[in-house]
């Protein structure tokens, strides 16, 4: 049987090629005479072959301005500049250098490879790849990605005018996870967290594909990330697909309309008698509330596939883009929005434990066993 690493050179191997864009060779060409370097970390990292026309060695001294972004269980992640300044549509490009702490970097490399194959920068589904460097402190490789303006943990859209940025970002976040999809990948870790916006059109991209796996591959007993954002059926020791990523973009559209996480009770499903995740958003046209209605079906079978989550995320924003916001949806996310700050604030005074969404931003691993043990104690 092939492990994870086999089955995604496999995947890279036999798709079709990379028609490198300009920027991509601009990088490439300032960096010509570090090939020979790429090639012997390439070598190292087993990664020896096709890659070698798809990534850029960097040495890591062209990096200024280095900070820490973030730190995970798997991932240190740093934001920075380069020397030689590159642009992309008349703006300076930021990179993300992310230092993987565990033994899957080689597999993450090749996904994000495989994930930026698109001739467009625009069309990418995850953050573009250019290649590779080595932080000389810390001794570790790094990926490097462009790098985005923040997540969705922290985006609250303005619920003054109308329904058109909102539909054009659910509409961009579907169209991604079906590249990603379509790609033959499943991310696996879908929370706000890994959703971030680009600079200029604020553009909604998937990050963070460590945890991804090739379809068909198979699947861990157990999962990892944010237990809010989980679909239903894990906490039932079924199978996770693609139509479980359904679920958990329903949940991201839903958070994309209130700019706050879902509340924090799990299994979703069970506090709510008519199966859905979250409350319905009063006042949200109908486009919008069916296809999110139609993504929490508790049922994975009767979800949405998602060339159709797209194709009706498409009706929705050509529907709803002229719509204005009623007061009913205003009213609706200012009270969740204040809800969710007032606990947060509660929270980081210990004053009391989190009742609402504030508690939802922490990663861990759960066995399927301890997901199931969940679901039987709040029957």
């Amino acid at each position: 049987m092939e492990d994870e690493i086999t089955r995604a050179k496999r995947l890279f191997v036999d798709s079709s090629a990379r028609s490198p864009f300009a920027l991509w060779l601009e990088c490439k060409a300032l960096f010509k005479n570090q090939d020979a370097t790429l090639r012997a970390h390439l070598k190292q990292l087993k990664l020896l072959g096709h890659s070698v026309d798809c990534l850029v060695w960097i040495p890591f001294k062209h990096f200024v301005n280095v900070e820490l972004l973030g730190e995970g269980a798997f991932a240190r992640v740093y934001k920075a500049q380069m020397r030689n300044k590159l642009r992309w549509k008349n703006e300076e490009l930021c990179y993300a250098l992310k230092e993987v702490k565990h033994e899957d970097f080689t597999k993450e490399v090749i996904i994000n490879i495989h994930l930026s194959s698109h001739s467009d920068m625009d069309r990418v589904p995850t953050a573009y790849i250019f290649g590779l460097s080595y932080h000389t402190s810390t001794k570790k490789y790094l990926m490097v990605t462009r790098c985005g303006e923040q997540t969705l943990d922290t985006k609250q859209y303005s619920m003054k005018g109308t329904w058109g940025d909102i539909t054009m970002a659910c509409l961009k976040l579907a169209t991604r996870l079906h590249l990603i999809h379509r790609d033959q990948v499943l991310h696996q870790d879908l929370h706000p967290g890994n959703v971030v916006f680009m600079p200029g059109k604020s553009d909604p991209v998937f990050i963070d594909v460590g945890l991804s796996t090739v379809k068909g591959a198979p699947k861990e007993r157990g999962m990892y990330g944010r237990l809010c954002y989980f679909p239903p059926e894990v906490f039932e020791k079924k199978e996770y697909n693609a139509f479980s990523e359904v679920y958990c973009l329903g949940t991201l559209m839903w958070q994309m309309v209130t700019g706050v996480p879902p509340c924090p009770l799990c299994p979703p499903y069970l506090p709510w008698k008519d199966g859905l995740r979250e409350d319905p958003v009063p006042g949200m046209p109908k486009p919008l509330a069916d296809l999110i209605r139609d993504c929490w079906y508790k049922e994975p079978q009767r979800r949405p596939k998602m060339s159709v989550v797209v194709m009706r995320a498409q009706q929705a924003y050509n529907q709803m883009c002229s719509m204005p916001i009623s007061k009913a949806t205003q009213d609706f996310v200012a009270k969740r929005r204040n809800d969710y700050l007032r606990d947060k604030i509660l929270k980081e005074n210990g004053e009391t434990e989190a009742s609402t969404s504030a508690s939802t931003n922490t990663s861990s691993y759960y066995s399927s066993d301890a997901l199931s043990k969940m679901s039987g104690s709040l029957q």
